[in-house]
């Protein structure tokens, strides 16, 4: 479904491509509304459940979509979706995390999430030369696949044995508690703020990134069945950075590591504005490398400076700001799109992640300098 997607919104549904970032911008205020409080349920119940839970809402959410029929039936399917998002996010990687914890391994922890982050976007590759195809096919088709997928998912999470973990006591109020957390990772500890914060910038661009690859095709006139193909580059290559990711991560310093995506992005999307023939469509793959890459080294920097009971809900505090900053990132995007066109949506976004990145990085620096950080100058010391 991925690789087709605004294809499918156009051709199906009559829908623009600042329709579908105006739907992706509801889509973002439900996981807003969901993130946190599913990643405090998460927590303090159960994260097999919640991964249950993820898969039906995603059937429900593909469903709606199939029977939609026009902007307000693809924004409640969005919605549902959202949900879905919001249960999924940071509770994966806490379940790893817990994981390795109670096995002892967890100096591994990059390299596995690395490792399961890559099989990730390999298996999205592989999704999108098939979604592209089949959508020739029958533009239903990859919907249907996505399903089926999803269902089983659902059996596989049933299956799944949790580490043991100690229950948190009762006294505390729930939206206290993840009050309480929140507020502590945004401001109680200022370093793992700005790390945050950082993640936020680079993320929320990859994400547009990823989004605008297929108006960008459409611009060079670039026929539909091929965008799958296009697009499985782009996450092969991220599923590479993400799986090898921490052998160069390991020999820099945390500020090297994040001012080096910062510079990497910019770079991307500058490159990408200027359409290039074939180096700008090459170069438009790098937010799916960064995301690879960046994403198991963030969730490593955020798991270890908090204590078990809290690990998803501080995970999904990342994952909150991100949905928050795109919304303005989509409509502005859209706009781009829709009065110019994508090369001019690439260089807002360009100086989005110039000026936020660099901004994130002077706080992230004065607090490290400061020595108020207990996350390592050498955050990444994984054994290969």
């Amino acid at each position: 479904m991925l690789p087709v997607i605004i294809p499918f919104y156009n051709h199906q549904l009559g829908l623009t491509f600042q329709d579908f970032l105006f739907a992706e911008a509801f889509f973002a205020c439900v996981v807003i509304a969901m993130e946190v409080p599913i990643g405090y349920m998460s927590d303090r119940w159960s994260r097999k459940f919640t991964l249950s839970v993820a898969s039906l809402f995603g059937m429900i959410g593909y469903t709606a979509i199939i029977i939609a029929d026009g902007l307000v039936g693809v924004m409640i399917a969005q919605g549902i979706l959202g949900v879905a998002v919001a249960c999924n996010s940071g509770t994966i990687s806490a379940l790893m995390y817990d994981s390795l914890l109670e096995n002892g391994n967890l100096k591994t922890y990059q390299k596995q999430e690395g490792r399961r982050h890559g099989i990730g976007l390999y298996c999205v590759g592989i999704g999108s030369i098939c979604g592209g195809f089949l959508y020739a096919l029958n533009p239903y088709a990859p919907f249907y696949i996505d399903i089926a997928t999803l269902a089983l998912a659902m059996g596989i999470s049933v299956l799944i044995k949790e580490p043991v973990r100690h229950r948190a006591s009762a006294e505390i109020h729930p939206l206290k508690d993840i009050w309480d957390t929140a507020k502590y990772c945004l401001h109680g500890h200022k370093l793992l703020a700005a790390t945050i914060l950082i993640g936020v910038i680079i993320f929320g661009a990859t994400k547009q990134m990823m989004w605008a690859q297929q108006p960008f095709f459409m611009l060079n006139a670039i026929d539909e069945k091929y965008f799958g193909m296009l697009m499985a580059i782009g996450f092969v290559a991220g599923g590479l950075s993400g799986q090898f990711g921490h052998m160069i991560t390991a020999r820099l310093s945390s500020f090297q590591v994040l001012g080096l995506m910062v510079l990497a992005m910019f770079a991307a999307c500058w490159i990408s504005a200027l359409n290039i023939p074939y180096l700008s469509l090459a170069v438009l793959f790098t937010g799916a490398v960064i995301f690879g890459a960046g994403f198991p080294y963030f969730s490593e920097l955020i798991s270890r400076e908090v204590e078990q009971k809290r690990r998803a809900t501080a995970l999904s505090a990342m994952g909150f700001l991100i949905s928050i900053a795109f919304i303005p990132l989509s409509l502005f995007i859209g706009a781009a799109d829709e009065y110019f066109d994508i090369r001019y949506a690439l260089a807002g976004l360009g100086l989005w992640v110039l000026c936020g990145g660099s901004l994130g990085l002077l706080v992230w620096k004065k607090y490290y300098n400061r020595g108020n950080n207990t996350i390592r100058g050498r955050a990444q010391q994984v054994h290969r």
